[in-house]
């Protein structure tokens, strides 16, 4: 009770979700309204490279995607269309409260 009681009063940060459905670095689906489908550059297919910076693997990706409500991360995505010479694209998102998400 009491750690609930610090979450809604803002001392602890809330979990954060870019609204990404993975499977391990890939992208199988998109939750509406949330910061990846607003975007509109994120697709089904697609697979993440890099984190802010980091190479995401299927052991620390959803650590790195997952995080406070209100920070920025920086996705660096492989088109699922795209060909082995294309550069990946890079995507800009903010964290929404998990539980605002719809299924």
């Amino acid at each position: 009770q009491a750690l609930e009681r610090d979450v809604n009063e803002g001392r602890v940060a809330k979990e954060g979700s870019l609204g990404l459905l993975l499977d391990n670095t890939t992208i199988l689906g998109i939750a509406p309204e949330s910061p990846a489908q607003a975007t509109q550059q994120l697709h089904p297919g697609d697979t993440i490279l890099h984190i802010n910076g980091f190479m995401a693997t299927p052991e620390n990706i959803r650590a790195m995607v997952m995080g406070p409500v209100g920070t920025r991360v920086a996705l660096s995505v492989k088109r699922a269309d795209s060909s082995a010479h294309d550069r990946p694209i890079t995507v800009d998102l903010v964290r929404i409260a998990a539980d605002k998400l719809t299924a």
